[in-house]
């Protein structure tokens, strides 16, 4: 486990891991929609966001909020963001 992970884990708590995993699953849908490829720094960033998300929360609650936000819409996805910053 990488120190990025468990500084994420450590960080997540509360309602931030979840929606922490729904912008995840927003941001993983929306780099092939954009034909965006990830570079090798984005993709080991990511999958320690993911590594941190399976810390803070059991594995299947963060494998299913990881889709339901591949799911979401851009603005739905910030309403969400700007909802837990406020």
């Amino acid at each position: 486990m990488s120190a990025a992970s468990r500084a994420f884990a450590f960080g997540a708590s509360g309602q931030t891991a979840p929606v922490c995993a729904l912008c995840l699953g927003r941001a993983e849908a929306s780099n092939p929609e954009r034909g965006v490829v990830r570079e090798g720094h984005e993709q080991r960033s990511g999958d320690a966001v993911m590594a941190g998300l399976r810390m803070a929360l059991p594995a299947d609650e963060s494998e299913r909020l990881v889709r339901e936000g591949a799911a979401l819409r851009e603005e739905e996805a910030a309403r969400i963001v700007l909802g837990e910053l406020a």
